[in-house]
């Protein structure tokens, strides 16, 4: 019998068009139900969309939007037939500081809570990613930025030599500048000096510096990086047995209780 699991995701556009396909990497066994980003699944020829009230929930606001939906429609077959209740999100520092026994707590809290939703207890499993999903990218570098930025499809103005040699230098940056001593903890980057600063803006600041293209010694219209784009090319890529290797204080939990299936 197939597992029907209700899956929320962050809602961003990255997580809304490929955050299942990177499920079935997991387990394949079953059938990872879209709940929300907008509760039905987009119809073969339409454009990805996300609704306002839904694009960038995070937080306390995706978990409300949780319970409003499944109070909402837990007697849809959609809802009903499911069992586990996947719940995926950017934490953005949100744990920072935060004993084990802090973190637990907010997990049961929001557990109970969905069951009272749903007036029925399910396993509820908390994928997150930390800071933001551009962390399991960097953890599986060959198959996100080296990728993208290697493949002409995406870098069409520049050699094969040229996207390799930009690589380098976009690697080293990244690696060495940018992340330094949390290269070995990418979950728990985001905190300079006491400031928030996004991962995925400092990236997006990395691909399209032109800094790094003079270094190179190279010049290309088509060095940047989009979640929209890029982003749900990398989540399509990566492979999560390599993810969970690396980031193994919040991704691996989720990762093991969606392989126990």
């Amino acid at each position: 019998m197939v597992i029907q699991v209700a899956c929320f995701f962050t809602c961003g556009y990255t997580e809304a068009g490929t955050m299942q396909l990177f499920l079935k990497k997991i387990n394949n066994a079953c059938d990872f139900v879209q709940c929300l980003p907008n509760k039905t699944r987009k119809r073969r020829g339409e454009s990805k969309s996300i609704r306002n009230e839904y694009n960038g929930l995070s937080g306390n606001a995706l978990l409300e939007r949780v319970c409003t939906t499944l109070k909402k429609y837990k007697n849809e077959v959609d809802i009903s037939r499911c069992q586990p209740v996947l719940i995926e999100d950017d934490l953005d520092g949100r744990f920072r500081d935060w004993t084990d026994g802090e973190v637990n707590a907010y997990r049961e809290g929001a557990i109970r809570r969905i069951h009272e939703c749903l007036g029925r207890n399910v396993p509820v499993i908390f994928l997150y990613a930390s800071p933001e999903i551009e962390a399991w990218f960097l953890a599986d570098w060959k198959k996100s930025f080296q990728y993208v930025y290697e493949n002409k499809r995406f870098v069409e103005d520049l050699s094969v030599t040229e996207r390799r040699r930009f690589l380098y230098h976009l690697r080293k940056f990244i690696f060495i500048n940018l992340l330094g001593d949390y290269r070995d903890d990418l979950e728990t980057y985001g905190w300079v000096e006491n400031q928030y600063v996004k991962l995925s803006d400092q990236l997006q600041d990395a691909v399209s510096s032109v800094a790094l293209q003079q270094a190179a010694g190279i010049q290309s219209q088509h060095l940047y990086y989009s979640k929209k784009r890029h982003g749900e090319i990398m989540l399509r890529e990566i492979c999560p047995s390599i993810v969970a290797k690396k980031c193994r204080r919040y991704f691996l939990q989720g990762y093991q209780a969606l392989r126990n299936l």
